[in-house]
């Protein structure tokens, strides 16, 4: 694959906590990297891990944790990534408007991956940290309502506000099934 051919590509995912954003951004830069690509993928959620990989949600620096989150998207896109990840959750547009800029500004297709949230019982269970999954993030019930609540409110302003290249939509029932075959999709786009 000739990389003067590739397109250069910013994914935002769109998602509720406990939507599997983290697992499906892992699925695609698999794909993509085994393709000879460059991949990185930005979380503010992993300034928030313990060198143990347990989540510790710190509320008084989470401004800052996302400034560096920022700032270390936009490095990679002044290097040349070619597949740049923001992993956050981006309910509303202004959440995710500095990444899409930096991607836009620079030449960037902007796919956007939407994931229709599950019921509130899966995301609330979801939240439960685990021996298995220590990095769950402990996120309230509460919190989630309004999480599901912003989702549905901002999906249309989202979208007009930003005019993506290409929306990805993911239903809860297609979980399991896109796992093997988003980072495909997402190298055809990027080709």
């Amino acid at each position: 694959m000739s990389l003067s051919k590739i397109r250069k590509t910013v994914i935002i995912n769109r998602a509720v906590s406990g939507s599997g954003k983290t697992t499906i951004s892992r699925c695609i830069a698999q794909t993509v990297k085994t393709a000879g690509l460059r991949v990185t993928r930005h979380s503010t959620d992993d300034y928030f891990l313990t060198a143990s990989g347990t989540y510790d949600f710190i509320p008084e620096n989470l401004g800052e944790y996302h400034q560096k989150n920022l700032d270390a998207f936009c490095n990679d896109i002044d290097t040349g990534i070619d597949l740049v990840i923001n992993d956050n959750t981006n309910l509303s547009s202004w959440h995710s408007e500095p990444y899409i800029e930096a991607g836009k500004n620079a030449g960037y297709q902007i796919i956007v991956i939407e994931y229709v949230p599950r019921s509130l019982d899966e995301h609330v269970e979801s939240q439960i940290m685990t021996e298995e999954y220590p990095e769950a993030h402990g996120v309230p019930k509460e919190t989630i309502i309004q999480m599901i609540s912003e989702y549905h409110e901002f999906k249309k302003s989202f979208s007009e506000h930003y005019n993506a290249d290409f929306v990805i939509e993911i239903l809860p029932n297609e979980f399991h099934s896109i796992k093997k075959s988003i980072g495909g999709s997402v190298l055809n786009l990027m080709t």
